[in-house]
């Protein structure tokens, strides 16, 4: 019996930092302009960051093989969407002209948008679950051929076309709970319970991946 032997890649996946924005500025009844000037810049650094890290994202996602053209070009429009987000948010905090303003907008960075705890985590699972889909669909048609080869002669072959099938089902199956699990996952808005649920909704998603991975790993046709 000819034997298929296939290799599957693993995917590297970012692991994202979790980045707890600095402690508010000391109270005071009327902050210099120099207090609002310094909050200010720390919230552009803050966001240039967060913009840079979006666009390293954005252009992984054009080098990830076997994603398809389609699943490449709706997580890139998600993507351009935070970083537009990203762009207003700055301008507006260039237009604001107390220091409550600028308070209430640099805090909003890290509890409104989250894009290293909850954007980021989404979109390379989001991409690592297509890519293995992708997979999936590309050895199904190999065992499919397989298994047409094989005929009703050969029981042992398909046998291990209907083995290797089995597999391959248990691959997609964990691919889409990757997906679904992370699909509602949206900043927590400061609320600690939340954070630390979108976190363990995180691991949750990327154990899944892992797991297909491992899978895969495992197929030999």
């Amino acid at each position: 019996m000819k034997t298929l032997t296939v290799f599957v890649l693993a995917l590297a996946f970012l692991v994202p930092s979790t980045v707890v924005f600095a402690e508010d500025a000391p109270a005071t009844t009327t902050p210099p302009g120099t207090a609002m000037e310094k909050l200010r810049a720390k919230g552009n650094e803050a966001i240039d960051e967060r913009i840079a890290k979006l666009n390293a994202v954005f252009v992984r996602i054009d080098t990830i093989k076997n994603l398809r053209p389609a699943d490449k070009t709706a997580l890139k429009a998600k993507l351009s969407e935070q970083i537009k987000a990203m762009n207003d948010l700055k301008a507006k905090i260039a237009a604001d002209t107390t220091y409550a303003a600028v308070k209430a907008d640099v805090q909003s960075i890290t509890k409104s948008y989250r894009i290293y705890a909850v954007v980021v985590p989404k979109a390379t699972i989001i991409a690592a679950a297509d890519r293995i889909l992708s997979v999936y669909t590309s050895l199904g048609m190999r065992v499919a051929a397989l298994r047409a080869t094989a005929g009703a002669s050969n029981t042992e072959m398909t046998v291990r076309a209907i083995e290797l099938q089995g597999r391959l089902e248990t691959v997609r199956n964990s691919a889409n709970e990757a997906k679904t699990t992370v699909e509602n996952l949206a900043p927590d808005l400061g609320v600690l319970e939340l954070f630390n649920a979108n976190k363990q909704t995180v691991l949750d998603a990327r154990a899944k991946l892992q797991a297909a991975q491992n899978q895969l790993g495992t197929i030999r046709a």
